[in-house]
C-alpha cells in the first residue's frame, strides 16, 4: 500500500492481490501473475498499520481510499467490499461512503453488485482508450468486456446509484493520445455523467511505451467538447509506487 500525500491530506492506495492476472501491456503490476487474493484481515491490515505509521510520525490521519494498488479489485470483490463496510464502521475508522474509489479495468458484470452492496462509493473504470482495436492491443481484458459492454454497464451503473462514474485514461504516446482518439472518447462518454482522469504514463524498463507528446491538444479537444477531466499528477515515482509502477519485489535475506 502507499500513502499518497495531497494538500487536503493522505490518500491511500491499497493492494488487493499478490500479483496480477489482468496483463494490461503498460501495468508493471502484472509482471507478476497473481499468486493469490489478499484476504480481508490483511487489506485491512495494511490500511491499519499505515495508518497508524501516519500517526505516530505526527502526520495527518488517512482522509481516502483508493483500490488502485497491486491486483484487480473486481477479481477480489467479497473481500474488497468486507472491508469498505468494516472501515466505514464507526467502531473502526468511520470513514464515509464516498472517501472509497473502488477501482477496475474492466470486469464490469459486477457494477450491479457494487450498485446494490456500495451504492455510495466512487467507481472508476480503467478504459484507456476509445475503441476496440486499440485496447484490444493494451487490455486483455477486452476480449471479455469491450468497449461497447463497458459503456453498457457503466450507463447502467450511473442510473442506479445516481451519481457519476469515473473513467481511467492514462495516455501513451503514439498509442491512444491522437487527436482522433480524444475526438472517439469525447463521442464516447457524452451523455454518461461522467469524469475523466488524464493520468501521464510513468514510463516501465519491460516496456516500450513513452508518455505523451500530445497531452496538451488531447485535453484541449475534451474541454472544446465540455468533457469534465483532471490530471492525475506523477506522485510516489521516486520509490516505484506511482500509477502503473507498483509491483512486487522480493527482498533477499543472506543471512
Amino acid at each position: 500500500m502507499a500513502a499518497i500525500q495531497f494538500e487536503f491530506g493522505f490518500s491511500g492506495c491499497c493492494s488487493t492481490q499478490v500479483g496480477c492476472n489482468m496483463g494490461c501491456k503498460f501495468c508493471a503490476s502484472g509482471l507478476t501473475k497473481k499468486i493469490r487474493n489478499l484476504n480481508a484481515n490483511e487489506i485491512i491490515g495494511e490500511i491499519l498499520y499505515t495508518q497508524s505509521y501516519l500517526v505516530a510520525n505526527g502526520l495527518t490521519p488517512l482522509q481516502s481510499l483508493s483500490f488502485m494498488g497491486i491486483g484487480e479489485p473486481f477479481d477480489n470483490l467479497d473481500n474488497v467490499m468486507h472491508t469498505i463496510k468494516y472501515l466505514h464502521s464507526e467502531q473502526t475508522m468511520n470513514m464515509g461512503m464516498r472517501k472509497f474509489t473502488l477501482s477496475t479495468c474492466g470486469i464490469v458484470n459486477k457494477l450491479p453488485i457494487v450498485a446494490k452492496e456500495l451504492p455510495q462509493v466512487n467507481v472508476a473504470i480503467s478504459l484507456h482508450a476509445p475503441n476496440d482495436t486499440i485496447r484490444n492491443q493494451i487490455m486483455p481484458i477486452n476480449q471479455a468486456f469491450n468497449v461497447a459492454e463497458v459503456i453498457k454497464y457503466a450507463k447502467n451503473y450511473v442510473r442506479e446509484v445516481n451519481h457519476d462514474i469515473t473513467f481511467q485514461y492514462v495516455l501513451i504516446n503514439g498509442v491512444n493520445d491522437s487527436d482522433e482518439c480524444a475526438i472517439q472518447l469525447a463521442n464516447l462518454i457524452r451523455d454518461i455523467d461522467c469524469h475523466v482522469t488524464l493520468i501521464e504514463y510513468n514510463e516501465v524498463d519491460e516496456f516500450k511505451f513513452k508518455h505523451s507528446n500530445n497531452s496538451a491538444s488531447f485535453k484541449k479537444i475534451l474541454t472544446n467538447n465540455h468533457i469534465s477531466f483532471s490530471e492525475r499528477l506523477k506522485r510516489g515515482d521516486e520509490i516505484k509506487a506511482s500509477c502503473g509502477s507498483m509491483r512486487i519485489n522480493h527482498l533477499k535475506n543472506d543471512k
